[in-house]
């Protein structure tokens, strides 16, 4: 694998053959890689952000079936119930 500076040589070494009539075609796509790139990258932080508090994760449902499963799911207790 070549490392950065290695590409970037031999972008711009591409780059100089093309015939400047197309050079406003390859800027446009470079442009549309690069922001692909960036989206990718923020959608990936996205997905792997984690308040550190109690972790993260992916799912269909929403708020509310999350939270009706969670309480659904608690077991009572012989305590008293607290009313807030």
């Amino acid at each position: 694998m070549l490392n950065r500076n290695s590409y970037e040589n031999k972008i711009l070494s591409s780059i100089r053959t093309i015939p400047d009539n197309y050079l406003p075609e390859i800027s446009n796509l470079f442009e549309s890689i690069c922001d692909k790139i960036v989206a990718d990258l923020k959608e990936k932080k996205k997905n792997e952000t984690s308040t550190g508090f109690c972790g993260c994760w992916q799912d269909d449902k929403s708020a509310d079936e999350i939270l009706n499963a969670i309480i659904g799911s608690r077991i009572s207790s012989n305590r008293e119930e607290v009313a807030l």
